[in-house]
């Protein structure tokens, strides 16, 4: 087993007290079986009274989750948060929660701004002033591109929606 490469697996899984709460949580192991042993284990240690039951193992394919390919931030993230991770944690999820795009009444699917919505702060930009002891402006950043003590933002620009209102 020293030269297989581990891999990612989503497990679906129920816990029960009183009820059913349906979770899932990711595991890096070397196949399927292995993952639902390191499951087991780690539930047995931490919650003691639940009930486990309903366990079901995937395994993840960055090219083809839900029919749409991860991106390399995305599965380095997944791979960060599964167990067995640096924390030593096992991250448990509700089944529905999660890689889900929350919707947004501003914003189309693909993340652009939708036709009609300016943004509020839409060509504005900063600028960074600084006044020496005579109160003459000099430059507010030092030679590496610093800011310097005593600089102060400043807010240049306006909504365009405002500009049309004005003319």
């Amino acid at each position: 087993m020293k030269g297989k490469n581990k891999k990612l697996f989503i497990v679906y899984f129920n816990l029960q007290i009183d009820e059913d709460c349906k979770y899932k949580t990711l595991i890096k192991s070397f196949s399927k079986d292995d993952a639902k042993k390191i499951l087991y284990k780690r539930i047995d240690k931490e919650f003691i009274f639940f009930k486990l039951s309903y366990v079901r193992v995937y395994q993840i394919n960055p090219n083809n989750y839900r029919g749409k390919k991860l991106s390399d931030k995305q599965f380095d993230l997944l791979n960060k948060i599964a167990y067995p991770n640096s924390s030593h944690r096992l991250f448990k999820f509700k089944q529905d929660d999660w890689f889900k795009p929350k919707p947004s009444k501003n914003r189309n699917k693909n993340g652009t701004f939708k036709k009609g919505f300016t943004p509020w702060n839409k060509n504005l930009k900063l600028k960074f002033f600084n006044k020496n002891k005579k109160g003459f402006f000099s430059s507010a950043r030092d030679d590496s591109g610093k800011l310097l003590k005593g600089s102060k933002p400043t807010i240049v620009g306006a909504k365009e929606e405002n500009e049309k209102k004005t003319k």
